[in-house]
Formats: C-alpha cells, structure tokens, sequence
C-alpha cells in the first residue's frame, strides 16, 4: 500500500530566498482532491543587522548578541573566541535591537535585551541560567490603529537612565513609554506630536534631568536640522528642548549620543560635536574623507573613542579629546590624541554657519562635564562592509555585515605585516592583546610605515563568520550527476560579492583541535557508571624516542571535555 501511495504523488520543489534565508517549498499533489505544502528552512538567516554587547548570561560575562533578521544568537567571550550560547528563532522581524539594565533584575549587574519587531512588537528578555533560556520580562504590541509608517522604518530608543523607552513608528508622532522606577515595568504608553517632516534619526542625551530627545530631520528643501524636545512624562507631552541646530551639512546622516555629555553629528565629510549647553563655542568639528557612515560603536564607556565603519569597508577611530586632557591628563582619550599622522584630520574650529541656538533658558541640564577641545579621527584598516559594529573587550572587535562575511577582529597598537604567503604578523613591540586604546601608537606607527605601497592596517582577524546574503540570484546545478542538485548563489554586495555553493548534507563543525603524533586508537569513556554522558576521550599513542635502537613506549593519553 505505501508503494503505490508514493507513486500517486508528485513531488514540485521550489526554492525561496528571502535575502539571505533559503527555503524549500515541497508540493506534493495526489489524485485526491486534498493538496499538502511542507516548507522547511534549507540555510537560516546569516546577514547581522544589528549587534550589542553585554553581561546577558551572568554580570561576570562578555556576552555578544547578532540579530539576524529573524533571529538572533548569543556568544560568550572566551579565550579561543566566541562561544554560542544560544541560538533564538524570532516571530518576526528585528528592527530595533537594545541593552538594557533593569532595577528590579534578581541578579544584580546583569542585562536584558529589548527587540522591537517590523511588525510592532516590543519585548524584553532576560536569561535564565538555571534553565538556559530567556524569560519573557515585557510583551506588548505597539501599533496603532491609524497613522503611515515611518519611512526609515521602525525604531526604538532608550533613555540612559532607564527612565522612558521611545518609538518611532510612524511619521508625524513618536510613541513614548514611561518606565516604573522601581521595577522597570513599562507603564501606559501615549503618542505625542513630531512636527519634523522626514526624520532621519533619533537619540536620547545623557545627564539631562528630564528625557531629551535630539532629532534629526531633513525638509523638503533638502535642509538638515537638529532639534531637541524635553519628555514631560507626568503630563505625557513634549516641549522644545534647551537648543536647536540649524543648516547643517546637508549629507549629515547619523546622531551619536556621548555619554559624557552631547551629541555627535555625522555626514560624509566631517564629524561635529554639540555640548549640553548647546553654546557655539563648545561645538567642534574635523573634517573626515569622503565616507558614508554605516555602522558606530563605543570604546569606552565614557565616551572619548567610537568606532566608525564606512560604505567601504574602512575602519576608523574617533577620539574625543577634552580640556583636562589636554592639559596633561593620561586617560586613553589623551594618548591617543598626543600624535598627528597623515591619515587623521583635526580641527577645534567652531561652527560659524550652523551655530547652535538656545531655545530655553529654563532648562536643566548637567554642566559637570570635561568640555571637548578637538577630535580626531584615525583610519585602522579595512574589514568587511560593516552594518553593525560592537566593542567586546580588550581590544577584540565584533563586525556584522549585511553584504559579507562578518569578522571577529583584533585592534592592534603597532601596524599588522602581512607576508608575501598572506599569513599576518603583528610588528615588534606589541603584545597582541592590546587594548583599543591602541589608537594612541597609529600616528607615530604610521609614519614608520609610509614607505609602503599600501596603507597601514592595524586589525587582526581572528574569526569570520560566513554570510551568504543578500542573494541576488541563483541556479541549480547537478554537477556529479547524481540527481542532487546544488545551489549556486550570487551572494553579497560590492567588494564582498561572491559565488557561493549550498548543499543538501551533514555539516561538521570543529570544536577542538589538538597537534599530536603517533596516534592509533581512540576511545570514549565516562566519569563514573553513574554518568550518562561521555566525558572523556582515551587516545593509545606510540612515540619514538630513539630513532637508532628503535625504543618505543605505549602509554594513555585522556583528555576531558567538560
């Protein structure tokens, strides 16, 4: 009967490509009139949209989290790399991706993570390390009823005190949700009015007594502006902030908040900061070479350096020097600062024809901060077209792509050889290890270097993350003949275009690797009868001492996996 089953059906495959995820579509058709469809996920989703780093799994841990579209995976830092810990499917698509910290955590010191899906879904988890898996904290649907989608797609905010989490979803309003003091739990939401016609992108300052919201937004003349609005939450309204910045470059595109106090405005050509006060004199600027920013990430937790990936795979440093720092100060800020080189511009020039204007005079706004005196911007090297940068620890960097391969890379002080076989050296004088602060030894590093044909590169790729996205076409290809077709694809983008093969089997994937001769036999074994897994793997080696009398010794080898 099973026979003659299979032979009334007729098998129609399909692939889908949703940019980077591969779905086969199987139809099976029978005399009868029912009709039956099995959809499986041939390849999950590799392109990274969004990164942020954390202590997610314990307050102790450096903990990476890669959105992926429809999921994302968590790693742990550790000494050979990065460790997945989990790997969690997403009803939807990850728009916003967000660390947060909140007051009621039973753990003290350890972070949750808060999503904000395509399809309006806001959510924050929290991981449980008795269980091994997130728990839900907070789910709600954000959406409204009315109202047109914002043209540079969802986004979600959080202000740095954990006071009020903001949305923009759709033009002309923006969706503010208080946040409980005491636990952390959102309150009612309300909508309040944007007037800003296309709002190119949002941030919250830091050490302002109130939320405050700094938005840039473009007119229909094309005109770049900079304004600011106080979050009045007890009377769940908006107010004009304590400063307006008009005519700005108009290619000015990104805003950055600097935890140690104002706003970092980013456009093709140059990098200007505003302080708090939003006077002219404590605005700077540098001029930069011709980049689109795609991607920024904080060093320190201050504030005084960022990392900058532009639309050409370059990696820069921006380093925020202050007054103090100036003077004699040793911070990283400081040493980094204390070389010129070719490859980086500075100015402390203030702004003339975009001056800041304040608009309140009433505004409460913490003026205990190192006013910044220059910036300077220094170029590392080049990595893969960047969508998402984060800054782990000890100078490892995390790179997403979107459009290519994603890396783990290191940041060293001293240029990185490369030999004619492409294997790569760091110079003499560096430890390997070094900080990001390393940006401080770039100028003097590059000038020793300037008889090159190429440009310095101070990164050391540690792991590659493969990514077969986006997927712009495909073919398949039976190449052995064997009736198993393999796809071919054209994958990624630019300079990290490539032609990519999937096929149907069984992957391998190496967790560990030990150089050792003489090998002829192996075994597992458990810890005790009691054990229900094998815990260690028994190796019979033979090696040769003396190569004249022939004299060989047997002996066991164990080796313990966890």
């Amino acid at each position: 009967m099973i026979p003659d089953l299979f032979s009334k059906i007729f098998h129609v495959w399909r692939f889908i490509f949703s940019e980077d995820t591969i779905l086969i579509h199987l139809s099976l058709s029978m005399s009868a009139p029912n009709h039956f469809s099995y959809v499986v996920t041939a390849h999950p989703p590799s392109c990274v949209y969004h990164t942020i780093t954390g202590s997610f799994a314990s307050p102790d841990d450096i903990n990476l989290v890669v959105g992926h579209g429809t999921r994302f995976v968590m790693y742990r830092l550790g000494s050979d790399g990065l460790e997945v810990i989990a790997d969690v499917p997403i009803y939807g698509r990850i728009a916003s991706l967000h660390k947060v910290r909140l007051p009621n955590d039973p753990i003290e010191g350890r972070d949750s993570i808060l999503f904000l899906t395509e399809r309006y879904h806001m959510c924050i988890i929290s991981w449980d390390a008795a269980t091994n898996q997130f728990v839900t904290r907070t789910n709600i649907n954000v959406s409204s009823r009315i109202g047109r989608p914002a043209e540079e797609g969802p986004r979600a905010l959080v202000d740095p005190d954990m006071r009020a989490i903001g949305m923009h979803l759709y033009d002309g309003t923006f969706k503010i949700i208080p946040l409980s003091p005491d636990t952390g739990a959102p309150l009612q939401p309300f909508d309040v009015e944007l007037d800003e016609p296309q709002v190119l992108d949002l941030q919250f300052l830091h050490h302002c007594s109130v939320p405050t919201l700094c938005v840039l937004y473009r007119t229909d003349k094309d005109e770049r502006h900079v304004r600011t609005y106080e979050v009045l939450l007890s009377e769940k309204m908006m107010k004009e902030g304590p400063w307006s910045l008009p005519n700005l470059d108009p290619h000015t595109s990104t805003l950055v908040a600097v935890p140690k106090g104002g706003i970092l405005m980013m456009s093709e050509t140059m990098v200007m900061y505003q302080s708090p006060s939003g006077a002219v004199a404590d605005s700077r600027m540098t001029n930069v070479p011709s980049m689109v920013v795609r991607a920024v990430a904080m060093i320190d937790e201050d504030g005084s350096r960022f990392l900058i990936g532009d639309d050409r795979g370059g990696l820069h440093i921006l380093a925020l020097q202050t007054e103090d720092e100036e003077s004699g100060g040793t911070t990283k800020s400081a040493s980094s600062s204390s070389s010129s080189s070719s490859s980086s511009s500075s100015s402390s020039s203030s702004s003339s024809s975009s001056a800041a204007t304040p608009t309140s005079s009433s505004a409460d706004v913490d003026l205990s901060f190192a006013s910044v005196s220059e910036l300077r911007v220094e170029r590392m090297g080049e990595t893969s077209l960047a969508s998402a940068i984060s800054y782990l620890d000890s100078g490892v960097v995390f790179v997403g792509s979107s459009l290519g391969d994603s890396q783990l890379i290191r940041l060293s002080s001293t240029p990185v050889i490369q030999d004619e076989a492409g294997e790569e050296d760091v110079a003499e004088g560096d430890e390997g290890g070094g900080d990001a602060s390393s940006s401080s030894s770039l100028s003097s590093s590059s000038s020793s270097s300037s008889s090159s044909l190429s440009p310095p590169t101070f990164i050391h790729p540690l792991e590659e993350h493969q990514n077969i996205g986006p997927i712009l076409d495909f073919c398949l290809v039976d190449a052995e003949k064997q009736g198993q077709a393999h796809i071919v694809a054209c994958s990624g983008a630019y300079k990290d275009g490539s032609l990519r093969v999937v096929r149907n089997g069984i992957g391998i994937e190496e967790e560990a690797a030990l150089e050792m001769e003489g090998i002829k036999g192996m075994w597992s074994l458990r810890g005790g009868w009691e054990e229900e897994f094998d815990q260690y793997l028994g190796a019979f080696v033979v090696l040769r001492l003396n190569d004249v009398n022939f004299f060989l010794i047997f002996f066991f080898i164990f080796f313990k996996f966890f």
